[in-house]
Order: structure tokens, then sequence, then C-alpha cells
């Protein structure tokens, strides 16, 4: 099992190799650095990022070291947009599938109502990940040119659902939909403190 965390100095070596790997390349965007030395600054730019608040940049980490790693990419009011990587050693575990969710869960609790990301049409191991994750295909797409070669971007979305109770107006995320909804199916006036009505019970709605 993986865990998001900030990217440590530690981290330099396994995260120098994905930043300067040949194959990581082809499909994450990434500058041409001829040697470890030359991936050094956005080395040292992830790690400080990855302690701003206002930035979202984290690790994919095992217990003895990191496999990858996942940076926000544009954020628009309470939208998020994300790229990742997974090291070529440690890609078809299922690592990714497990940070993106992870991700997506905190960010959610941050605030953002929606998260984005997007891959070459021809990154079918990236588009996976993104369906795993139960994200949305989006109508839009981009024609980028990179490495000489164009290709098309697609797009995935995962929105937060929230439920509102018709009762009382409150609302909450599902982890919280289902918390006292006795009392608010015996109390509709919202007298005792609640959330909301689980989906499927009279007076619930989901908005997004």
């Amino acid at each position: 099992m993986v865990f998001l965390r900030p990217i440590l100095e530690s981290d330099r070596e396994r995260i120098l190799d994905i930043l300067t790997s040949g194959s990581i390349n082809k499909t994450y965007m990434l500058p041409d650095f001829e040697t470890l030395e030359d991936a050094q600054p956005l080395f040292r730019r992830l790690m400080a990022l990855s302690r701003e608040p206002l930035r979202y940049v984290r690790a994919i980490a095992l217990e003895d070291g990191p496999v990858g790693f996942l940076n926000d990419t544009d954020i628009q009011g309470h939208s998020i947009e994300l790229g990742y990587v997974i090291h070529p050693d440690f890609q078809g575990r299922g690592y990714m599938t497990q940070a993106l969710e992870l991700a997506m869960d905190e960010l959610f609790e941050m605030g953002y109502r929606e998260v984005i990301a997007g891959a070459f049409s021809e990154n079918t191991a990236s588009i996976r990940v993104m369906e795993k994750c139960e994200m949305v295909r989006l109508d839009k797409t981009e024609q980028i040119q990179y490495r000489g070669s164009p290709h098309t971007c697609v797009y995935y979305s995962k929105k937060l659902i929230r439920f509102t109770c018709c009762f009382c107006g409150k609302a909450a995320e599902p982890q919280n939909a289902y918390a006292l909804s006795v009392t608010r199916v015996r109390d509709p006036g919202g007298r005792e403190p609640g959330f909301a009505l689980p989906p499927g019970l009279p007076g619930a709605k989901a908005e997004r």
C-alpha cells in the first residue's frame, strides 16, 4: 500500500531517475535532461512545492522510499488538474491507482470539488488508472506537439458528490451522508444536529 507525503531530500536519487527516464518522457512531458545534474533544479523545485500550502505536489511512497509523484498542473477555483508519474521499475502494480485515489480523497477534504487529469490518447495505462478511479471522460481534448510528434490529450474528471437534505437544507460529503440519517427521518425539522439523508431515502437528493 502506498502513501502520500512531501518530497524529501532522501528521495533525490529515485526522483532524478524518473525525471531522466527515456521511457517516462515519452508520455510525461519533461525537458530534455542530458545528465542527472541537469535535472537537479527541477527536483529542488518539486521538493519546495511539496511544502507549499497552496500547491499540491506529493511523493508516492512505500516504506522504503518513493516510487513516483503527483503534481498540480492547473488550479481554477475549486477545480484542480493533476499530473502523475511512476518509476518504470514500479509500474503495473496498482500503485498509481492507489495514489490517485488517495490524492482525490485528500483534495476533496481540502475543499476542491473537482479533480481533472489528462493523458495522451495512446497512453492506455494512464487512461486505465483514471477509469479505475471512477473518473469520467470529458468532451475536452487538446492537440499537443511534443518531441516533434502530434499527440491528442484526453481528459478525465471526478467531482465531489454532496448530499443535501430536503428537510433542513444541510449538505454533507458521501462519507458523512449516513450520519444521523435516522434522526433526520424522525426529526425532519432539524431540531437535532445532523448532516443529510442517505441516497434512496425520501427527502434526499444529490448535488454536484
